[in-house]
């Protein structure tokens, strides 16, 4: 996971997840998208925001549309304008949603109640096409479902319960990981996953960062683990800089 020193931040009132869109990032958290330009490093802007309907929790960009989970339901934004962020669907959930991870238009949703596959080839008019019950989902976690290579990763308190969606209709549970703390994140960068997770204790926190290696049939495997400084949330990571939260702040870091 990437990881140096800060070279730029915007403050973004109870941010909770981003994710990249050429030179913005856009970034949710409360009842509010805000789109973040970040074309100059050491200023990033805040350039448009737009109120959600619920509280947003996780945030994923496909082409020029965001879908944002909220404690409503799933929303979606057409980012075609940057400076003028559309809302254009709004989708009822089984429970309220918690994260959510897209791809080849299909959005995999995770919410209090189970994994819900929806159907965004049509991004004004998303359906539900596959769901499975799943126990545990009580706590959102940005990036708290990342996909790969037909399969889904989904952050489950302590746990890293992955799918198998070569077919998305039926949604197949191969196993889990448990991390032992809370999981504050997940990555996935070809086969290897990375996650963040945090034990709270008020005298001293302690945070982690491991990695597991996807299995083609099977559950992911350890493949190592370091003790983490500080945790931050869902970085992401492009040739020498980071973009990443830590607390409320949206920061661009240099990569060491």
């Amino acid at each position: 996971p990437a990881s140096g020193e800060p070279v730029g931040s915007l403050r973004v009132r109870f941010a909770g997840a981003f994710a990249l869109l050429g030179n913005a990032a856009v970034v949710v958290g409360d009842t509010r998208l805000t789109v973040v330009d970040v074309a100059i490093p050491d200023t990033p802007t805040a350039v448009a925001s737009r109120h959600t309907i619920g509280w947003s929790t996780d945030v994923a960009v496909e082409g020029i549309h965001a879908y944002v989970t909220t404690t409503l339901g799933l929303e979606v934004f057409d980012l075609s304008a940057l400076e003028a962020p559309a809302r254009i669907a709004l989708l009822s959930l089984r429970g309220a949603g918690l994260g959510v991870a897209v791809t080849q238009g299909v959005a995999y949703v995770k919410t209090t109640a189970g994994l819900a596959v929806i159907d965004v080839t049509n991004p004004a008019g998303p359906r539900e096409i596959g769901w499975t019950r799943v126990s545990g989902l009580s706590w959102p976690t940005p990036r708290g479902g990342v996909v790969g290579d037909r399969q889904v990763h989904v952050a489950a308190g302590s746990r890293v319960i992955t799918f198998d969606v070569t077919d998305p209709l039926t949604p197949t549970r191969l196993g889990e990981f448990d991390a032992g703390m809370l999981l504050r994140g997940l990555r996935r960068e070809g086969t290897t996953v990375y996650g963040y997770a945090e034990e709270c204790r008020p005298w001293r926190p302690r945070s982690d960062a491991f990695v597991l290696e996807a299995v083609e049939g099977g559950a992911p495997v350890a493949a190592g683990s370091h003790t983490a400084t500080a945790w931050v949330l869902g970085a992401e990571q492009r040739a020498a800089l980071a973009y990443r939260l830590s607390g409320d702040r949206f920061e661009v870091a240099l990569v060491r």
